[in-house]
């Protein structure tokens, strides 16, 4: 019996697929065009992923700090001054995890997302990772094109959001 197959047994069916990609940190990858700092201005960032992201996939400070906790170790890198743009990512044993990425849309262009993305990706290879995974919506052409030129391969298997039918 399939993982798939029990969530559907227990009244959930998938009603949004995500592309699931994949990083080899061990590559170089170039450098970032821009300045990446450490921060803990969840404010900054609440406010920047608002206008990242539609409501449906804006997360507060609560889903930010959830963000943070999924792993055992992880980091907010920001970008600009004022911040526009922020990464958050956690570390596993031998992978990680690029759990959001946001810039202000006023910013989108100028390369900040590249730099946060080359950033997480260095920081993850001095660590020992390997690979550094993330997902994002199948449609999401601007943010798929800019994980292809980076390197990012698309995995066969992708995920879903899952919804009860009940």
């Amino acid at each position: 019996m399939t993982a798939h197959s029990l969530w559907r047994r227990a009244g959930f069916s998938p009603f949004l697929e995500l592309a699931l990609l994949r990083l080899d940190v061990t590559q170089p990858l170039g450098r970032a065009l821009h300045e990446v700092d450490t921060t803990l201005d969840l404010s900054s960032a609440e406010s920047i992923d608002a206008a990242a992201f539609d409501d449906f996939w804006a997360m507060d400070q609560v889903g930010l700090e959830e963000a943070l906790r999924s792993t055992k170790r992880s980091e907010i890198l920001s970008v600009g001054d004022p911040m526009a743009g922020f990464a958050i990512i956690g570390y596993g044993t031998s992978a990680a995890y690029l759990q959001r990425l946001a810039v202000h849309p006023s910013e989108q262009g100028a390369g900040l997302g590249t730099s946060l993305i080359l950033a997480a990706a260095a920081r993850a290879r001095r660590r020992g990772i390997r690979s550094m995974f993330l997902n994002t919506q199948i449609d999401n052409v601007q943010s798929l094109g800019l994980y292809d030129r980076l390197g990012f391969d698309r995995l066969e298997d992708g995920l879903f959001l899952l919804r009860t039918t009940t």
